[in-house]
C-alpha cells in the first residue's frame, strides 16, 4: 500500500505540473500596464532575426450589449504591445484606427490609454501619448481613420495601447489579422455571439492555430426601448446563450512582398465575419447575407451605383450626337464612345466601386475614380442603345474575392461590358493605356 501511495502521489504531482503549465501557456505571456527592465530583453530572433520591430502581443475582444437605441451594439477593445529593435522599426509607432460611419452616425473610439516606455538609468520610464496628438482623417464616405504617433518612440522602446470601438453597425464585427509587416509572437482573438446573431466565419491561413478553442456561457442584456421618442422608454431584459471563439497564433513570422505574387492580403492567416441572419426570441429568422442575385439587384438600385443608369439621361442627347457622328452601326458607335471617354476623362480620384459624384457631373468635370468613368462609360453606351452593364471585380493588388458570399469590401474595380453583334466586349475607360 505504502509503494501504491507513493506513485499516486508522484503521479497527481506530475499531472498537477502538466495542467499548470499547459494553463499558463494558454494565457497571454505579458501584463499589459506594467513594463518592466527584464521586458525589454526579448526572444523573438527564432521568428526573424531580422525584425526591425517585434509584436510583443496584441490581443482583441468583440462582444454585444445592450444600448439605448433599441439594439445592440458592437464593443471591440484591443490591447498592444510592440517592441522597437532600430531605426527601421520606428514607423511601428505611427498607428491607424479605421472608424466605419454611414454619413448619419459613426464608430466611437474611447478609452485610448497610449504609453511609450524606455530605460534611463537603469529604470523603466513612461511617457503618455497628449489627446492632442491624435488626429482625425475623412478617408471617404464610409472611412474615417484616428491617427496617432507614439510620443518619445527611438530604438529599443517599448510602446503599449489600448482602446474601445464601440459600433452599432452589428455587419461590422471587427475582423482579426493574425500577421503583418512585423513578427507577433502572440495574437490573440475572442469573439462573443450572442444567440440571436448568426455569422459565416471565413479563415484564412496555412498555418494551424495555436489555440482554436469554442465554448458557450449565458448572457443578459438590457435594451433600452423608446428613449428617443415621445413616449415614455423602457428596459427589456434579454436571455440567451453566447457562442464564445478564441483564436490565438504565437510566433508568427511577418509576411513580406515577393516578386511575382499577388497581394500579400491573399496570404495573410486571419478571421472575418459576414452577418447571416437574426432571429430575436419569438420573431421569424430574418436573413441578412444576401445572394449575388439579391446584391446586384440591390446594387444597381443605389444611388451610389447604378441608379443613373436607368434613366433615360437626355442631358446626352446633343454631345452623343456629336461623339458618334459617322459611326454605320453599334460596333462603330461603341468604339467611338469608348475612344472619347478613354481620352478626355483622367481617373483622379483611384480605384473603388461607389460613386461620389452624379453621372451628368462627372461627364462635365471630365474625371473622377474608377467607378464614376466607366459607369458613365456604361450609361453614354445605353443611351445609344447599345446593351451595355457595370461589372466590378478585385484587381491583383487588392487581394482574392470569395465566389460564395457577396462581400463587397472584397472589391475594388468597375468595368463595362459590352455585348455587340453577339461578342462580349470588357472596356476599362478609366486607364488611357490600354487599347
Amino acid at each position: 500500500m505504502g509503494i501504491l501511495k507513493k506513485i499516486t502521489t508522484a503521479f497527481s504531482i506530475v499531472l498537477f505540473f502538466f495542467q499548470t503549465n499547459l494553463s499558463a501557456q494558454d494565457k497571454v505571456p505579458i501584463k499589459f500596464g506594467k513594463v518592466s527592465v527584464q521586458d525589454f530583453d526579448i526572444n523573438y530572433k527564432s521568428v526573424d532575426s531580422a525584425a526591425d520591430a517585434v509584436v510583443v502581443a496584441d490581443v482583441g475582444n468583440s462582444v454585444f450589449e445592450g444600448n439605448t437605441k433599441g439594439w445592440f451594439s458592437l464593443r471591440f477593445q484591443r490591447k498592444t504591445r510592440i517592441k522597437i529593435i532600430n531605426r527601421n522599426g520606428l514607423d511601428a509607432a505611427t498607428m491607424e484606427i479605421p472608424l466605419f460611419t454611414d454619413g448619419n452616425s459613426e464608430e466611437t473610439l474611447s478609452g485610448l490609454k497610449a504609453y511609450t516606455y524606455n530605460i534611463e538609468d537603469g529604470k523603466v520610464t513612461a511617457t503618455k501619448l497628449d489627446g492632442s496628438s491624435i488626429f482625425k482623417n475623412k478617408i471617404s464616405k464610409k472611412l474615417v481613420v484616428q491617427k496617432f504617433t507614439m510620443p518619445a518612440a527611438k530604438e529599443g522602446s517599448i510602446i503599449e495601447f489600448s482602446y474601445t470601438v464601440t459600433s452599432d453597425f452589428l455587419f461590422n464585427l471587427q475582423p482579426w489579422e493574425f500577421q503583418g509587416k512585423y513578427p507577433r509572437l502572440w495574437s490573440e482573438y475572442e469573439v462573443e455571439t450572442p444567440e440571436f446573431f448568426r455569422y459565416v466565419v471565413l479563415s484564412q491561413g496555412a498555418k494551424e492555430y495555436f489555440i482554436k478553442k469554442s465554448s458557450e456561457a449565458f448572457g443578459n442584456w438590457s435594451v433600452l426601448v423608446g428613449a428617443n421618442s415621445a413616449s415614455s422608454s423602457q428596459n427589456v431584459a434579454l436571455t440567451g446563450s453566447i457562442a464564445v471563439s478564441r483564436w490565438v497564433m504565437k510566433d508568427m513570422a511577418p509576411l513580406k512582398e515577393e516578386a511575382y505574387t499577388s497581394s500579400i492580403d491573399n496570404y495573410i492567416t486571419k478571421v472575418q465575419f459576414q452577418m447571416a441572419s437574426i432571429q430575436m426570441p419569438n420573431r421569424p429568422v430574418e436573413n441578412v447575407m444576401n445572394s449575388w442575385e439579391k446584391t446586384a439587384e440591390d446594387m444597381m438600385k443605389d444611388e451610389q451605383f447604378g441608379e443613373g443608369l436607368s434613366h433615360a439621361n437626355n442631358w446626352l442627347d446633343d454631345d452623343m450626337k456629336i461623339i458618334t457622328a459617322g459611326a454605320k452601326n453599334n460596333l462603330a458607335k461603341a468604339q467611338a464612345i469608348y475612344n472619347f471617354v478613354k481620352n478626355n476623362y483622367t481617373n483622379s480620384n483611384g480605384n473603388g466601386i461607389w460613386t461620389s459624384n452624379s453621372l451628368k457631373s462627372v461627364f462635365k468635370s471630365k474625371n473622377g475614380n474608377v467607378a464614376e468613368i466607366n459607369l458613365l462609360l456604361t450609361a453614354m453606351l445605353l443611351h445609344e442603345d447599345i446593351d451595355a452593364k457595370p461589372v466590378i471585380l478585385s484587381t491583383k493588388a487588392h487581394g482574392y474575392t470569395n465566389e460564395y458570399y457577396p462581400i463587397l469590401e472584397r472589391y475594388n474595380y468597375v468595368v463595362c461590358l459590352a455585348e455587340i453583334d453577339g461578342k462580349s466586349y470588357y472596356l476599362d475607360a478609366a486607364n488611357s493605356n490600354l487599347g
